[in-house]
């Protein structure tokens, strides 16, 4: 029997941190960004979890412009 949480198949991931302690506003452009990178990067419909592990979650916060949200 799937879990609750799956859905076709699919299991969320939480064990890939980007980066920690964003304000709010901080957050919300790292998603936009996040998604950004998702959409110019990713084949088809591929899941973003199965185009990380494609890239690797190295190369994938690399195309992150990380460094304009640490303080």
């Amino acid at each position: 029997m799937k879990d609750l949480l799956e859905k076709d198949g699919a299991m969320p991931r939480l064990r890939d941190k980007i980066l920690m302690n964003l304000t709010e506003e901080n957050a919300l452009e790292l998603v936009a960004e996040i998604v950004n990178v998702y959409e110019n990067n990713a084949q088809g419909k591929q899941r973003l979890g199965s185009f990380i592990d494609r890239i690797s979650f190295d190369e994938f916060k690399s195309l992150l412009n990380l460094d304009k949200y640490l303080n």
